[in-house]
Formats: C-alpha cells, structure tokens, sequence
C-alpha cells in the first residue's frame, strides 16, 4: 500500500457516501436520507463500542465533530 493509499480510499469513500445518499434522498425525499445518516451514524457507534468500549466511540465521535463535521459545516455557510 502507497502513502497516498489511505488519502484516495478516504476520498472515494466520501464521495461513495454523498452519492448514495443522494440517490436515496432523490427517491424518498430528505427524511429518507436523513434516516439513512441515523443509521450509518448507529451502526458505526455499535462498531466502535464493541471494538474500543463506549468511552472509546464517544471520544471517536467527539473529535470528528471537533476536528471535520464543525470545520465542513462553518465553511459551507462562508459567502
């Protein structure tokens, strides 16, 4: 595996995400969608917990919203 192996998985694996929510929020409108990220959201948190323990996955979820979802969010509302 390449360096930049982990950068291009992680790019594909975003743009995989947002396509297929996409799709789904074409065919059932934004509440489908938005059921679709609770469950991704639940099933990543039931993976986590049952790999690092429930004070591990809340750590995991802290810093991604500290560290990605904040920074996305506040640059999206940037003129």
């Amino acid at each position: 595996m390449t360096e930049f192996a982990p950068t291009i998985m992680q790019d594909y694996a975003r743009k995989e995400c947002i396509v297929s929510l996409v799709v789904v929020e074409h065919a059932g409108g934004k509440a489908a969608a938005n059921l679709v990220v609770e469950a991704h959201l639940q099933a990543i948190a039931t993976y986590l917990k049952g790999s690092i323990g429930a004070r591990g996955a809340f750590a995991v979820f802290s810093r991604y919203a500290d560290e990605i979802i904040r920074p996305t969010l506040d640059s999206s509302r940037a003129p």
